[in-house]
């Protein structure tokens, strides 16, 4: 049986989009603390491996995606967060496996995610996973199924009663996730939001990995590696949660953690509609400002349904932009044809804040 060792195992790290989800700047998250302790090793998922002794699938950003996920949901479960019709669901659909934990195929979104023989990166996984919906596990394939990491990922065997199985999901739970460390190492970050869900991580990988009690940092510092961070200890280690054996292991706290992403689940349930502020604007305003302005913003495009993200920051990013273009191409006769122009252009000066001020008190 392949053993992980010091050579990339599916995980590819690309340079972040405009649209990239970044915590503290625009995500739609909105912090909560589920677990004080962030203790998410009590929920685990049904241990299983991402290689075979033939092949190695090279789809450990999805395995640990999906472990991430499984966790919430036995938490959920055991939280009795979840209604009695949404578990029956849930297992009318044949999520939940023979130890009774809910438990969605990694095959299915490791090929609709797009993983190629070099791996997936983190963005392409969870996007897949909001897109896509998952697929029961029974449903799937295992890594037993197939004799090479091509046929695994052979494309044509998804079918179009497993896509529309998958899309159930969706219906009944929402997806969001963000960047909460994107090139640079804190376990100090991690522990803080382990509160609120387990980690999805990148590291390296280094001598020891199966093998010490707790692994140490060993010079190599590009990622090679994705795992869930399930807990900490605090400066002592990282708890994760892998595909190779030993399952459970231990990362020292000064070992090399620089990239992270936070996927949060969370049952779906009807939008409130967000109300007009009642706010009066006078400065220009364009990406990169932050501030209690920008905030006013984003409420303000939101509730004219212009900001599409669920949870509102100070901060102008990507999607304030994209909304301010929105609400300029809506009004481009107010807002546009003034200055001579017609294409939106994210930017929020005197026109814009003379229509937005009036669509406000009207």
């Amino acid at each position: 049986m392949p053993e992980i060792t010091e050579k990339n195992t599916g995980l590819l790290i690309v340079p972040l989009s405009p649209k990239a989800y970044l915590a503290g700047i625009e995500t739609g998250i909105a912090f909560e603390e589920r677990l004080p302790k962030g203790d998410w090793f009590n929920f685990s998922s049904t241990d299983e491996r991402q290689s075979t002794s033939k092949y190695d699938t090279m789809s450990c950003t999805t395995f640990s995606a999906l472990n991430s996920i499984e966790m919430q949901i036995n938490w959920l479960i055991r939280n009795n967060k979840l209604s009695a019709e949404i578990i029956d669901r849930l297992e009318d659909l044949g999520f939940f496996d023979s130890n009774g934990k809910f438990n969605c195929s990694d095959w299915f979104t490791a090929v609709m995610s797009g993983t190629t023989k070099g791996g997936n990166d983190f963005g392409s996984v969870w996007d897949s996973i909001r897109k896509h919906g998952l697929l029961p596990q029974p449903d799937g394939y295992n890594p037993d199924d197939f004799n090479s990491t091509e046929e695994w990922l052979d494309p044509t065997r998804v079918t179009t009663k497993q896509k529309e199985t998958a899309l159930k999901f969706l219906e009944l739970f929402e997806v969001m996730y963000e960047f909460i460390l994107w090139g640079q190492s804190d376990p100090n970050v991690i522990a803080e939001h382990l509160k609120h869900a387990p980690i999805h991580i990148a590291t390296p990988v280094c001598g020891g990995w199966g093998n010490e009690s707790v692994v140490h940092k060993c010079g190599i510092e590009q990622v090679q590696h994705a795992t869930c961070s399930d807990g900490t200890e605090k400066d002592v280690a990282t708890y994760t949660y892998d595909h190779y054996t030993p399952f459970h292991k231990k990362l020292a706290w000064d070992y090399p953690i620089p990239w992270a992403v936070k996927g949060v689940l969370s049952v779906k349930t009807p939008k409130p509609k967000t109300p007009l502020p009642q706010y009066t604007f006078t400065k220009s305003l364009r990406k990169g400002d932050r501030g209690t302005d920008v905030a006013m913003l984003q409420k303000a495009l939101k509730a004219l349904g212009f900001f599409k993200l669920d949870y509102t920051t100070d901060y102008f990013g990507y999607y304030t932009e994209q909304a301010v273009k929105n609400f300029q191409a809506e009004y481009a006769d107010e807002v546009l044809k003034p200055w001579g122009i017609t294409l939106p252009t994210g930017f929020f000066g005197s026109t814009s804040i003379k229509k937005l001020n009036e669509l406000l008190k009207s």
